[in-house]
């Protein structure tokens, strides 16, 4: 029996409360006048006549509820059973009665149906402002907040409306320019004297790198190439020159990776965007060359841009991609992240990517424990883990800074540079652009989702929030959560990752390179199962594995860290978990061999790693 639909009604304003949730408590202006000035809603009061078509998306119910995948989490991957898109659409899709119900009430509307589809469970529309006030009846009240209604037939198919706000991803990576050998600041006697004191150290003056391939080494990755494997990446702005594409595999002497370009791609005016495609390119081709890189291009970075491109890919019946990759995120705070209907939303996609076997891997943030909020006027930080990280269903990868030599790690740490002051601008010439933003592995524990049962022998401690009426404590409150991130990888760009971008080269890093770093051992790991165990043995959900594997077994399949913080959370060697770099970084043949992937049999072996 299908789930019922959200409420029908409900009130936003212009601090992007949304349709069909009488759940959420407005928090707009609180005078007619404060609401004239803040009212710059997508569905304004007097729209221009100029004003380009909005698109929606209603998300509809679905056959069946999609199930927690309890049976699954004990399973190691060639003992999993997958779903295929035809077994999706019979238990979970939505039913041509509904699909059809929402597209007819569209067209009597006037407004234009783009798309639907049964195994995404939606419709997409277009229209004018004044079409959808007339379609949705928006009314506004003296506050400023907007009422949305829905007839009661469609809003008993309709869970919820994305598209009628205008919330937007903040987490775009970060990229560190240089020349191919930085030259180093002349530092102070005083400095050096302190380093000579304490042996080796690292130099915090001399920025180092390496490419991808030098970073696998040390995580020990598999030396397979991704043969027959396909990786999908995320683009919700920005995308890639094929010329820097050509440069970068050219010097790194790699065959040019199929690199298939899915949705409507184009450069972003800021280059912020631009670098975080390349950079996500370049990791994941560099360490899978023989896989079909596929990357699927949003229209936008908002909330409703990221379900469209999210589902396209986990539904994409041509490619199949068996590993996923996200380097965007939102904070769970509100008025930026999802709401807790939309994040069961996302949860639920996340499910079903796990029902067919996909991985989905994120980056945990760059923000360190906290995240930069304005609230009553007033900028402040505030403790929040970053959503896609904090799914259960996806894996959270937060940062390090790594120090090698001659093939061998020396010190890898929690990725912390918020005690320096980072300026970063787009060019040399224009130093009074440049922004001040700190940065460090993100993690946190999630106030969206409770702490899965994967966790519960991981010492995730729970959250504390404390209320102060003035200077008296008068509330102390925790929770538990779901802890990110889940594991780590080298992400400080001063340690970073030789990329190519821009016509030059560069080095590039943050938690958005941890998560392509992640996603190529996964491919590299379902080549393995693959060739072991035939072609549709693969990964697929990988966190209940990873802790049963780490904290149950204790296997050396992770290399836990144990120093640093991130402001609000330290690593430590008494726990297994840190909300800093989750249980460590990978011991990647290790972590195959345990998953059934590594060694290969000898007739393949030859075949099958480029040797």
């Amino acid at each position: 029996m299908a789930p019922h639909a959200s409420q029908t009604r409900a009130v936003i304003g212009p601090q992007h409360k949304l349709a069909l949730s009488s759940k959420l408590r407005p928090t707009g202006p609180r005078s007619t006048r404060e609401a004239a000035g803040l009212s710059q809603e997508r569905l304004a009061v007097r729209p221009s006549p100029d004003a380009p078509p909005i698109t929606v998306t209603f998300v509809l119910r679905r056959r069946n509820q999609v199930p927690a995948l309890v049976e699954m989490e004990h399973k190691l991957p060639a003992e999993r059973k997958y779903l295929s898109q035809e077994d999706i659409v019979a238990k979970y899709g939505a039913t041509h009665e509904d699909i059809l119900r929402v597209m007819g009430y569209a067209i009597v509307a006037g407004l234009k149906v783009l798309e639907c589809s049964r195994r995404g469970a939606f419709v997409k529309v277009s229209g004018s402002v004044e079409a959808l006030r007339a379609a949705f009846q928006v009314t506004e009240d003296a506050r400023g907040f907007f009422t949305f209604r829905v007839p009661a037939d469609v809003s008993e198919c309709v869970r919820w409306i994305l598209g009628l706000d205008d919330r937007i991803i903040t987490r775009p990576s970060f990229h560190y320019k240089a020349q191919p050998h930085t030259k180093k600041t002349t530092a102070p006697l005083e400095t050096d004297a302190a380093l000579a004191s304490m042996g080796w150290a690292p130099d915090p003056l001399q920025p180092i790198s390496y490419t991808p391939q030098e970073v696998a080494r040390l995580y020990q990755y598999p030396p397979l190439t991704g043969h027959g494997q396909c990786l999908g990446i995320i683009a919700l702005a920005g995308s890639y020159s094929d010329q820097d594409m050509k440069a970068y595999f050219m010097a790194l002497g790699v065959e040019m990776p199929r690199i298939i370009k899915l949705g409507e791609g184009t450069p972003d005016d800021s280059w912020l965007p631009n670098a975080e495609v390349t950079q996500d390119i370049q990791i994941a081709a560099a360490l899978c060359p023989q896989a079909e890189i596929v990357v699927y291009h949003a229209r936008g970075t908002g909330i409703r841009e990221y379900f469209d491109i999210l589902q396209y890919a986990i539904f994409d019946g041509k490619h199949r991609p068996s590993v996923l990759s996200v380097s965007w995120s939102f904070p769970e705070v509100d008025g930026r992240g999802p709401t807790p209907e939309e994040a069961e939303i996302f949860d639920e996609l996340f499910r079903l990517a796990a029902l067919q076997g996909i991985t989905v891997c994120s980056s945990s943030g760059d923000y360190g424990s906290v995240t930069p909020v304005i609230q009553q006027g007033n900028p402040c930080m505030t403790p929040a883990a970053n959503f896609a990280a904090t799914s259960p269903y996806v894996l959270g990868c937060g940062g390090t800074t790594l120090h090698a030599s001659h093939g061998h790690i020396l010190e890898e740490v929690v990725w912390n540079r918020l005690h320096e002051h980072t300026l970063w601008s787009a060019d040399e010439e224009q130093q009074g652009d440049a922004i001040h933003f700190s940065m460090a592995s993100g993690g946190g524990i999630s106030k969206m989702f409770p702490l899965p049962n994967y966790q519960r022998s991981a010492q995730v401690l729970p959250a504390i929030t404390r209320r102060w009426n003035k200077f008296t404590l008068a509330e102390t409150s925790s929770y538990a959560g779901r802890g990110t991130p889940d594991v780590a990888a080298n992400a400080d760009m001063l340690t970073g990752y030789q990329i190519f971008f821009d016509g030059q080269p560069a080095v590039g890093g943050g938690t958005s390179a941890a998560a392509p770093m992640w996603a190529a051992l996964v491919l590299l790991i379902n080549q393995g199962l693959a060739l072991n165990h035939g072609p549709k043995v693969r990964v697929g959900w990988l966190n209940p594995l990873l802790y049963s594997l780490c904290v149950t077994q204790k296997l050396k399949v992770i290399r836990p860290v144990t120093q640093g913080s991130t402001g609000g959370y330290s690593a430590s060697s008494k726990t297994p978990w840190n909300a800093c770099t989750g249980l460590g970084t990978p011991i990647g043949d290790a972590l195959a061999e345990a998953l059934g992937a590594w060694p290969l049999a000898d007739t393949r072996k030859h075949a099958n790693t480029g040797s």
